[in-house]
């Protein structure tokens, strides 16, 4: 063998080895690439699970938040509402109470006043009766006046 055809031999085996390195190249290429992209699919997946996950439980820890914020602060308006309503109640008894009291003495008043014209009256009769007899306190005036 002569130099030559050592060198072809050479030029031939390397212009195989680089169709087949080519051809391995793009075999592990789109091996390499196909596996790749599953796994870089997969562990997109896991992350969008996780995040959604991770999501919904912040929300729902501030939704949980916020409830309880509302039912704190309503809690307070009712406790308020029914201070102020237990204190329209008391007032009002008290007006009740205050309204019983003057009622009470109104009727007393009247019984007083009642007495007294009884008194007034039995005195006119007395009067009327007898006029001399009854010449002390205050006299009674018969005739009529008239007013022009």
């Amino acid at each position: 063998m002569t130099e030559q055809d050592l060198e072809l031999i050479e030029k031939l085996l390397t212009r195989k080895l680089d169709e087949q390195s080519a051809s391995l190249s793009a075999s592990l290429s789109a091996s390499l690439s196909a596996s790749l992209s599953a796994e870089l699919d997969r562990k997109m997946d896991q992350k969008m699970d996780q995040l959604k996950l991770d999501l919904t439980r912040d929300l729902t820890r501030r939704m949980e938040e916020a409830i309880e914020a509302s039912e704190r602060r309503t809690g307070v308006l009712i406790e308020r509402l029914e201070q102020k309503v237990d204190m329209v109640i008391e007032g009002q008894q008290a007006m009740v109470e205050r309204m019983d009291r003057m009622e009470l003495r109104q009727d007393e008043d009247y019984d007083k006043l009642d007495n007294r014209v009884t008194a007034l009256t039995a005195d006119f009769v007395a009067h009327k009766s007898d006029p001399l007899a009854h010449k002390r306190g205050f006299s009674i005036k018969e005739e009529e006046e008239k007013f022009e």
